[in-house]
């Protein structure tokens, strides 16, 4: 005589709960560092003349600043074109309050033909309304910008 024997293990049958699903993983993100953005208006003289800027500036907690160089006409030099193009530098923290930047042109969004990238060296007032310092090109001369926000 033959004896046949049912085992049933760890399977599920329709008439008890099934077990709980497995929780997905969980996903861990990681702050981003705060980074802080400004944006600067004001004046800057290089070879064509004086020249308005704009220049925007996202500086990282580390020191690690990017930032956009956007130059137009200004009424006292109204033939200068409009252009743009991308920063990276560095700014530090002086030890009266303010901070300076030295930044290095990387490239260009919109450049009109026959102009260079130029750097900035710069250092702001106390309560960081204002900056001012040099373009770093031998044609170029003295930077000042207002901080608008």
């Amino acid at each position: 005589m033959l004896a046949v024997g049912l085992v049933l293990a760890g399977c599920w049958t329709g008439d008890a709960t099934p077990p709980p699903a497995p929780e997905a993983p969980r996903v861990v993100e990681r702050p981003r560092p705060h980074t802080r953005t400004t944006t600067w208006t004001g004046r800057y003289r290089c070879a064509q003349g004086i020249t308005g800027i704009t220049l925007s500036l996202e500086i990282a907690p580390d020191g690690a600043t990017t930032g956009v160089f956007a130059f137009s006409a200004v009424p006292e030099n109204p033939t200068v074109p409009s252009g743009s193009y991308r920063l990276r530098g560095t700014a530090s923290r002086l030890p009266e309050g303010g901070f300076s930047v030295d930044l290095r042109g990387e490239s260009w969004i919109d450049q009109p033909q026959g102009y260079i990238m130029v750097g900035i060296q710069a250092s702001s007032d106390l309560e960081r309304r204002h900056l001012s310092g040099r373009i770093t090109d031998s044609l170029c001369g003295a930077i000042d910008v207002d901080r608008r926000d």
